[in-house]
């Protein structure tokens, strides 16, 4: 159907309506192929979540190693199936002391 119009254009040396005709051929090829990267990435990235194993949520909680009240609820939890402790420690401002190295070489 493009073809015919395009050739029934030519004939009728309308060059504004062929060179419309080009940029709209051009645009939907741009389009599609867009379409199609963007249908890709969002595969990809639920694979990468999956393959990860990132988690569902992420809750730091403050205590001590003898004090641990989340723990006694992740375990009493019917609807938490697995979960992963990690240790995170915390560096405050007035616990760094910065010396100045004055050995300009």
């Amino acid at each position: 159907m493009l073809l015919h119009i395009l050739k029934k254009d030519l004939k009728k040396k309308r060059t504004m309506n062929v060179i419309l005709l080009l940029f709209i051929i051009m645009a939907s090829a741009f389009l599609a192929a867009s379409m199609n990267n963007l249908l890709t990435i969002a595969g990809a990235v639920d694979h990468f979540l999956e393959i990860s194993k990132a988690p569902d949520y992420l809750a730091i909680v403050l205590g001590t190693e003898e004090d641990k009240p989340i723990d006694s609820y992740l375990k009493e939890c019917t609807y938490v199936t697995e979960y992963e402790e990690l240790e995170m420690y915390t560096l405050m401002e007035e616990d760094v002391t910065i010396i100045p190295n004055d050995d300009k070489q």
